[in-house]
């Protein structure tokens, strides 16, 4: 495009791209292609090495087909390919073939029990279709609910659970539909019974430790509670980032002279910064360095005046050569400038993808004393600048252009016979003149006007003074009798919140660690020193810690939504109330793998981990669905509790494994980043798979134990009634 508009432009005027926002967008989205083209990988060995090829080959085919029917469910609701989309199809890569794997795998354990295809694929699938109906339902009930999360972030993120349920709806009846015919139809798969593997290896050990948890199950599961509790209780050692996202390679000046400084002020000081930059551009860190003198874009929209610049320092790309990080290279850049005379204020900032997010530290002064309003915001800016961990310290007041206040005495006026509207008239008719006639010129009719001389300029102010005004008796009265000119700066505008006059206060950090005693200190002090003087005015502390606390409070609803969804989902699954109850004891332990991954490497806690996390409630529990389901049919066989428990945690040991490798495969790549880290994407897998791991262990050992306590206690009938199991 670049080479084609050069054709036609005139002779002397060349055209150069800059500042190229695609480069990331296309980085972003190669990042996630490479790691969802490893995870595919890595998960079809998974299936080989534990499944055999056969068996391999019938659960991978319903990748495609899903993704197929997923993309034309998404094309048929106008939504488009982008990062959200394609994580999307990278966080359910490993739970669409989940339903697969618990058929495949029930059809193969009956084959080697001596059944024969057909009965193996029916009798199979039929005793899982019904778990895996509830295991989709519990995880579409976690999701769907995050798509009605309020605020920038919600809408930003809202086509990730849309994603994610579209494909595991269409996984679900790709499974339950095609898997038994392909059991049946395709070849091979006839030596299954006498092949052994690795499972067949480690289950007699395993049942042995299965009954020894069983009879310690009241430790097993004070030991849970108290593991849990333990993990909860480092919370507090877990930073907090709001949102996290990716940097594009380039950064801002934004430059702000006093108000009313001319245009030519403007540029020269521009030019200045210029030349304090140029030893960026000489090391190949910097492209290109593009300034505005009289414009200024930014989150909200731009702004146009004579004192406001900017300048945009465009870097080179990480593989063009730049070694060092944005936030290096802009704290050089603030030292070349540092000093430079006549801008009033100087923000350095970067430019980041993803929703807009507010600064680590915001107050909010309101009020209906605007003097109080102004002296409190000033006060509060001097005090935020003692504190050296912060920079880009700023306030919502925008101060207008100069003005020129005139103050009439009307006293004096009226005892020299001149009136207010006199006044005005002759103040209107000294700068704009006044109208006498009309001249016509070059065939066009020119208007004549008459005004003083020497009203223009910076010294308008004193010959205004000098003046005289006529009174009515025909007597020239000096201005300065009868009048006091005051200069001053009016408000550009200033924001109301409910009825009430509002001043923002807020600034960037060099660290977020020490924001919370930053808050509690302003807090203390505007408690101490500012409620006092002004009684009328109230602080709200805001800023990034206050925005993710309210964000944490909106996911929670939504959690609490999706919990109730799934709940009901399973109490209709298995007609009993405590049963769910039972399920959902995988839903702390994941939370607490969750904790542990965000302590052990350092993660914050972000708007991403937790989406993720409520997420993964409704992923945790579906390994539980299907063992307990095991476990009531077997004790409607008249199976005691205990055997019933152990039994049935052997025989799903397979695909409970195999569906919690196979997911954590498919996000493997893209949480240790093989094909590109991602600073957004990256934390969100690395949660899933850690809360996983643990709601795995968690369903492999607590859920039989706490089983136990339940329903085999002292006295209980050891043969229960049909449907007793389900009490």
């Amino acid at each position: 495009i670049v080479s084609q508009a050069a054709l036609s432009l005139p002779e002397g005027v060349s055209i150069s791209l800059v500042n190229d926002s695609t480069i990331q967008i296309r980085d972003s989205i190669d990042v996630l292609l490479s790691n969802a083209l490893q995870g595919l990988i890595l998960l079809s060995i998974i299936l080989l090495v534990f499944l055999g090829v056969r068996n391999a080959l019938m659960t991978a085919l319903g990748i495609p087909v899903t993704f197929a029917a997923t993309f034309l469910v998404l094309e048929a609701m106008g939504e488009t390919i982008n990062s959200n989309t394609l994580f999307g199809m990278v966080l359910v890569l490993g739970l669409i073939v989940d339903h697969a794997i618990v058929i495949t795998e029930n059809i193969y354990r009956l084959r080697r029990l001596g059944y024969d295809k057909r009965r193996a694929a029916i009798d199979g699938t039929s005793q899982v279709a019904w778990p895996i109906v509830a295991s989709s339902l519990t995880t579409v009930a976690a999701f769907l609910p995050l798509m009605i999360l309020p605020g920038t972030i919600g809408k930003f993120l809202r086509v990730i659970p849309l994603v994610v349920s579209i494909a595991l709806i269409a996984s679900t009846l790709e499974a339950i539909i095609f898997i038994p015919s392909h059991a049946v139809d395709w070849p091979g798969g006839d030596l299954l019974k006498t092949k052994p593997d690795v499972f067949d290896l480690i289950r007699p050990a395993f049942e042995r430790f299965v009954r020894s948890l069983y009879r310690r199950r009241l430790l097993v599961v004070l030991g849970f509670f108290v593991v849990v509790a333990g993990v909860f209780s480092t919370i507090p050692f877990i930073k907090q980032d709001l949102f996290s996202a990716e940097d594009f390679t380039l950064f801002y000046i934004d430059i702000d002279l006093p108000a009313g400084s001319s245009r030519a002020k403007t540029e020269a000081i521009i030019r200045e910064f210029e030349k304090r930059l140029a030893p960026l551009a000489s090391n190949g860190e910097v492209v290109n360095v593009i300034s505005s003198v009289g414009f200024r874009s930014g989150g909200t929209g731009g702004t146009s005046a004579g004192n406001v610049g900017q300048i945009v320092v465009d870097l080179a790309e990480i593989k063009e050569g730049r070694t060092r990080p944005i936030a290096a290279i802009m704290d050089e850049a603030r030292a070349l400038c540092a000093g430079i005379p006549g801008p009033e204020k100087v923000i350095y900032r970067k430019a980041e993808s993803g929703p807009p997010i507010v600064p680590p530290v915001g107050f909010r002064i309101r009020g209906d004393d605007y003097d109080a309003l102004i002296d409190t915001a000033t006060a509060l800016r001097e005090r935020l600048a003692g504190y050296p961990e912060l920079i880009n310290i700023e306030d919502t007041l925008q101060t207008g252009t100069p003005e020129l206040r005139i103050r009439v005495n009307e006293e004096r006026a009226s005892a020299y016979g001149v009136s207010v509207a006199s006044v005005g008239a002759f103040i209107r008719g000294t700068y704009d003149g006044f109208p006498a006639g009309s001249v016509f010129f070059g065939n066009e009719e020119l208007d004549i006007v008459v005004r003083y001389a020497g009203t223009g300029g910076s010294d308008s102010i004193g010959r205004l003074l000098e003046l005289k005004i006529p009174a009515q008796d025909g007597r020239l009265v000096p201005f300065s009798a009868i009048a006091e000119l005051e200069e001053g700066a009016a408000l550009a505008a200033i924001k109301r919140v409910d009825g009430k006059r509002e001043v923002g206060v807020s600034a960037e950090a060099f660290s977020k660690d020490g924001v919370p005693g930053i808050n509690a200190d302003i807090q203390t002090w505007f408690d101490t020193d500012v409620s006092p003087r002004y009684p009328g005015l109230e602080l709200v502390v805001g800023g990034e810690f206050a925005e993710l606390a309210d964000l944490l409070v909106q996911i929670l609803r939504v959690f609490l939504l999706g919990l109730f969804l799934i709940y009901a989902v399973l109490g209709a699954q298995f007609k009993s109330f405590s049963q769910p109850l039972l399920i959902l004891l995988s839903i702390p332990m994941a939370f607490a793998g969750i904790i542990v991954y965000l302590v052990l490497s350092g993660t914050p806690f972000s708007t991403t981990v937790l989406y993720a996390g409520v997420a993964l409630a409704g992923i945790a529990v579906n390994d539980s669905i299907v063992l307990i389901d095991f476990v009531n049919s077997a004790r409607k066989e008249g199976k005691p509790v205990a055997e019933a428990v152990v039994e049935a945690v052997s025989v799903r040991l397979r695909p409970i494994l195999l569906t919690s490798v196979t997911t954590i495969g498919g996000l493997l790549p893209i949480a240790f980043g093989f094909g590109g880290y991602s600073v957004v994407w990256s934390p969100m897998a690395s949660t899933i798979i850690f809360g996983l791991l643990f709601s795995t262990i968690t369903v492999l050992t607590v859920v039989p134990a706490l089983y136990g306590l339940l329903f085999d206690r002292p006295g209980k009938a050891r043969r229960p009634r049909l449907g007793e199991a389900h009490a």
